[in-house]
């Protein structure tokens, strides 16, 4: 019904696969788990049981990852994962029995602050209404697509994005787009399945790559609407990087062949 699809890396793979193996069983049943581990030293496929498949491989790059998870996977949903979560278990139960009777092809869960219960990894007002810039709003582990229509449409991540590239983001950002311009039909669904760290501050960012890395998403938005995202994000997001240096990396990449 649901497949929980996981990337993660050889290092992590044994503290990933400690928690599933501890909490599999509070985990509804038509749940189960694939996941992709890169940079392992060969290329395997392993059971851990029945509800928890590792696809070992020595390639690395996280939308890499993602595409082969999209590509094994065989349940009607794929829930995009990183390896640093937890599990809502309640959560789960009522997610899987709305999207039992989901005409959708897109839904997007709500995830909560793993330092605080009460609060939310990103508190977003973007689930009243549908519009193209909703995609630039979207973190990779609140998507959950119908994996049929996804393959159908050939929609994959774009492997020039995402964390082990020199454009280190953007990737889920560029893979919702794709699925708003086929016309998936979308629902935002007001639960929140699992947590996520808040805390940015232990977080290693690479402030330079993250603006190339839009810059290079800028090309596939409309084009009225692509030098106000660039103004806008120079002046709003916070970095050790002035504004001249911000629209120079941004500029530089969305005009690279």
């Amino acid at each position: 019904m649901l497949t929980i699809a996981i990337s993660t890396v050889a290092a992590s793979l044994n503290k990933l696969t400690e928690y599933l193996h501890k909490n599999i069983d509070k985990i509804d049943h038509r749940i189960d788990f694939l996941i992709c581990s890169q940079r392992e030293p060969t290329n395997t496929v392993t059971h851990l049981s029945d509800r928890v498949k590792v696809i070992k491989t020595t390639e690395s790059g996280l939308s890499r990852s993602r595409n082969m998870l999209l590509m094994n996977s065989q349940s009607k949903w794929l829930w995009v994962q990183d390896d640093d979560i937890e599990l809502e278990f309640d959560a789960l139960q009522q997610l899987v029995n709305i999207l039992q009777n989901s005409n959708a092809e897109l839904h997007f869960i709500k995830v909560k602050s793993l330092e605080s219960h009460n609060e939310f990894y990103k508190n977003y007002a973007f689930h009243r209404s549908h519009k193209l810039t909703n995609s630039l709003k979207i973190s990779s582990i609140e998507i959950i697509v119908r994996r049929e229509f996804v393959n159908a449409k050939n929609i994959k991540f774009d492997t020039n994005l995402g964390l082990g590239t020199q454009l280190p983001c953007c990737e889920e950002n560029k893979f919702v787009l794709d699925l708003f311009k086929v016309n998936a039909k979308v629902s935002y669904l007001d639960l929140a399945t699992c947590y996520h760290t808040t805390n940015i501050e232990s977080r290693d960012i690479d402030h330079a790559g993250r603006f190339c890395a839009r810059g290079y998403l800028l090309r596939f938005y409309p084009f009225y609407i692509r030098f106000a995202l660039m103004l806008r994000w120079a002046i709003k997001i916070p970095a050790e990087l002035s504004f001249y240096e911000k629209m120079k990396l941004m500029l530089k990449n969305y005009i690279r062949k």
